[in-house]
């Protein structure tokens, strides 16, 4: 059993050191890794949809159902604590999730004018939108393995508000 888990390539080193134990001989970890980009020259540069008044928070993140678990409970209170020039913006598989959480009665009077829901963009819509963000927010109340959406709001250098399972 142990040897047909170490193809899957999600695993972090401390996954690799449990099945060592257990026996496995090799183990490979396929790292989940970064990509340095200089965004320093898109500064200002902001898709559609994004004023260049407003300070935002961005939450970037797939359509893997995890990635909205923390939405329901974190959103509302991120929202309600938003000033009037202040947004959460959204980007990614993700927003078609809000959507469906809007959907089925979600407080669309309280969105109204702050969150703003991008869905999926080009990889040059995304550096913008992080080179012009002031922090990230990571709300995952649940899921495993190794986040990308962490190590690039961690790699940005940019102030984090996340819960524990999306530090882990």
């Amino acid at each position: 059993a142990a040897a047909a888990l170490t193809a899957h390539s999600d695993f972090t080193e401390a996954d690799a050191i449990a099945l060592r134990t257990l026996g496995a001989r090799q183990v490979v970890v396929a790292t989940n890794g970064v990509t340095p980009r200089n965004r320093s020259h898109l500064r200002g540069a902001l898709p559609d949809g994004v004023s260049p008044d407003w300070r935002y928070v961005l939450y970037v993140a797939s359509a893997h159902p995890p990635n909205a678990s923390g939405i329901p409970e974190l959103f509302n209170a991120m929202l309600l604590a938003l000033r009037p020039l202040e947004r959460l913006v959204v980007c990614g598989g993700v927003a078609l999730l809000i959507n469906q959480w809007l959907a089925k009665g979600g407080p669309a009077h309280l969105i109204h004018g702050r969150l703003v829901l991008l869905g999926e963009l080009s990889d040059l819509a995304l550096d913008g939108l992080i080179a012009n963000a002031t922090g990230f927010v990571l709300p995952l109340r649940e899921g495993g393995g190794s986040n990308l959406k962490t190590a690039e709001a961690l790699f940005s250098g940019l102030p984090i508000v996340a819960t524990g399972t999306a530090m882990r």
